[in-house]
């Protein structure tokens, strides 16, 4: 019942529609009446052209719409508004574009507006009309002008931008006199990216060539590219209705070109997403239910519902509006399309009668898409035939044109005989089909339910996963939360420990002193390495959670390097006679880099640390200086200790990873040093290059 109430809403929506519009149009008169009443009053031609473009957008029929625009050009060009009479002379090409006498006419009017882009563009708007109607009143030597126009457009292609889409929109229109296929598509696709980087403000070029590429593309079976050229052409209009509105043009909506182009884009539905069939089926409801003309266009030629239920699979509903689609005139190009849903509605429903139907339908409509299809792939390749030939003159003797010309022959026989193998093979096989087709009905409906169970056991399995991948987060969540408390918590104890140890000492007498000394400094050492490693886990929450905050600025490079190295070397190691320390505090001066000078400081101290650790004998050093090309500040901490294995030099970095596992270190310093690096916008490496030892690279930028 839902599928049939479906069904019939388009119909519901149309019968309402009809009293709407019965009333919409005795309003019309209404409007129109008042509107010729505020203009016997308007103060001058400035105040007409707005009442003026109104009543145009009210009118009905050729000849009276002609007469309306004719008006609002004759008061824009009293009142000196280009941007109204350019508007006017648009519409007034568009209405008569089949009347040469009235094309030369504007064309003559653009003229007196003077060299402007947008009058440029409506200028070269006019002439491809011009252009388009002179070339179809004069089919004659098709063929031979054919040539000739590609022949410019190989060899002589102009330097002035409209000139070149004028050639290129002629020798698109002089194929399509001929030939519907891969070479039309390949020079309509051209002319679309050409005007598309084209400096066309009006918009009106690009509306004209890309309403001709989305047809071509979608004759030709391309409908990827149809949809994307509609898309365009939809934009365009947006942006028309949006300066209509701002002009106060309240009744020019654009309702009817909007709804060619949703219609067109549901035919290629197969290319379109759910939410995007779902976004232009309701666009074209409710254009209908504001325009008599779309609702009655849709009742008389349902193709864009029927689109709309094949993508939406109600194939069963879409039988009864496929079929009306068919008979009706306007779809006489797309039969084979509309054939072809036909058969796949019936597959899907079950419908044997239909289906047979429409398989002989089919196979009538491919015997005849064959036979023209040979007569335009020959068409075509003498075209291109004809190039090549061009070509080869400018290099090339006559006797070897002949030979080439010969083969050229000989292809053709080739494609022809090809061409009769391929007839005879269809024949054969729409035969054979015809044959297959109820065993394969019956196999498909089996195929089907077996999808549909193979869809509900995919789904509970989806489902489970879902619960599982949730239940993850959930504990990893926990986890993390877990381990941050407890750092906070242990801070607090620790602190106070190793302040509490030290003034245990500090109140002995001084002969005891020198012997709690060592104990005291024992705790102190492991209460700071305690703390460090728990600084660690909360840094790196703070860091992979996005809370932490660096203050960059201008930070003295000499201070920073100082202060890490005498943390790390006065305090942590002061006694390894074996170690020889590098460092040159003097070659710092004056040096500046952008960087939180804290946060600096504790990725030193890592590297420095690091060092010391894995350093029992050597030498270790550190320097600073600028890159090579002035950029970004370095900072180099080099030892000769026990290096890293090749290969792991990125494994260092990761969380938790040590190398050695004997040796003391949770295996965060390395990775906590890369995020801060990266946090202030630099970068921590190890140079691959160095083997007696280990050199690690901090960079930042100046």
């Amino acid at each position: 019942m839902r599928y049939i109430l479906r069904g019939l809403l388009p119909l519901i929506v149309l019968f309402a529609l009809g009293l709407r519009e019965a009333v919409a149009a005795d309003r019309r008169s209404e409007i129109t009446d008042s509107l010729e009443r505020r203009l016997a009053v308007a103060a001058g031609s400035a105040d007409s052209v707005a009442v003026l473009f109104n009543i145009l957008d009210l009118s009905q029929g050729v000849p009276a719409r002609v007469s309306a625009a004719e008006r609002v050009l004759a008061a824009a060009e009293s009142a000196a508004d280009t941007t109204a009479q350019l508007q006017a002379i648009m519409y007034l090409a568009n209405l008569r574009h089949r009347d040469d006498a009235a094309l030369d006419s504007l064309q003559m009017r653009l003229r007196a507006l003077g060299s402007d882009p947008r009058v440029d563009e409506i200028s070269l708007f006019v002439d491809l009309l011009r252009s388009e109607l002179f070339l179809r009143a004069n089919p004659t030597d098709s063929a031979s002008a054919t040539q000739n126009l590609m022949l410019r457009h190989i060899f002589e292609a102009p330097e002035d931008l409209a000139d070149r889409i004028k050639l290129l929109y002629a020798l698109c229109t002089r194929i399509a006199e001929s030939t519907q296929g891969d070479l039309l598509t390949l020079y309509a696709g051209e002319l679309e990216q050409l005007v598309e980087h084209s400096p066309l403000p009006m918009g009106a070029v690009r509306n004209l060539i890309y309403t001709r590429a989305a047809i071509t593309f979608t004759n030709n079976g391309k409908a990827a590219e149809a949809v994307a050229t509609d898309k365009k052409t939809l934009n365009i209009i947006d942006s028309l209705a949006i300066a209509y509105a701002e002009q106060g043009r309240r009744y020019r909506r654009m309702q009817q070109n909007r709804y060619t182009c949703y219609r067109r884009m549901l035919g290629n539905h197969r290319v379109l997403t759910p939410a995007e069939v779902e976004q232009y089926h309701r666009a074209i409801l409710d254009l209908a239910s504001e325009n008599k003309l779309v609702a009655a266009d849709m009742e008389s030629n349902p193709r864009a519902e029927a689109s709309y239920l094949m993508a939406t699979g109600h194939h069963a509903e879409a039988i009864p509006l496929l079929r009306k689609a068919i008979n009706h005139p306007a779809n006489s190009r797309l039969l084979f399309h509309l054939y072809s849903e036909l058969d796949s509605a019936a597959i899907a429903s079950g419908n044997d009668a239909v289906h047979q139907e429409a398989v002989g339908n089919l196979y009538r409509l491919s015997l005849e898409r064959l036979r023209n299809s040979g007569d335009e792939r020959d068409r075509e390749i003498k075209l291109l035939d004809y190039v090549t030939r061009l070509r080869s003159a400018h290099s090339e003797q006559l006797e070897y044109e002949k030979e080439a010309a010969r083969q050229q022959h000989l292809i053709v026989i080739g494609i022809a005989v090809l061409a009769l193998l391929m007839l005879v093979g269809a024949v054969i096989f729409m035969y054979r089909q015809n044959r297959k087709s109820r065993r394969l009905a019956a196999e498909l409906r089996l195929a089907v339910t077996h999808l549909r169970n193979e869809r509900n056991d995919l789904q509970a399995t989806q489902q489970e996963l879902i619960k599982a991948r949730d239940q993850a987060h959930s504990a990893d969540k926990l986890k993390t939360d877990f381990i941050n408390n407890m750092s906070h918590e242990v801070k607090t104890p620790l602190a106070a420990i190793a302040e509490y140890s030290r003034l245990i000492v500090d109140c002995i007498p001084d002969e005891k002193r020198n012997y709690l000394d060592r104990f005291a400094h024992t705790i102190d050492l492991n209460t700071r390495l305690v703390l460090r490693l728990v600084n660690d886990v909360l840094d790196i929450a703070a860091l992979e959670n996005g809370n932490m905050v660096v203050d960059v600025k201008p930070v003295d490079v000499r201070q920073v390097c100082t202060l890490a190295f005498d943390n790390v070397f006065d305090r942590s190691h002061p006694h390894n006679p074996d170690v020889r320390l590098i460092f040159d505090p003097a070659g710092l001066n004056g040096l500046t880099v952008n960087a939180d000078p804290e946060r600096l400081v504790q990725v030193l101290i890592n590297l420095l640390s690091n060092a010391a650790k894995f350093t029992a004998k050597g030498t270790i050093t550190f320097e600073a200086h600028p890159s090579a090309d002035g950029q970004a500040m370095l900072f180099v901490v080099t030892d000769t200790g026990i290096g890293i294995p090749e290969g792991q030099e990125e494994n260092i970095f990761a969380r938790f990873k040590q190398l050695d596992p004997s040796v003391s270190g949770c295996g965060l310093g390395l990775y906590i040093s890369r995020l801060l690096a990266r946090l202030q916008g630099g970068s921590l490496s190890v140079d691959m290059s160095y083997r007696k030892g280990a050199r690690f690279i901090l960079s930042l930028p100046l």
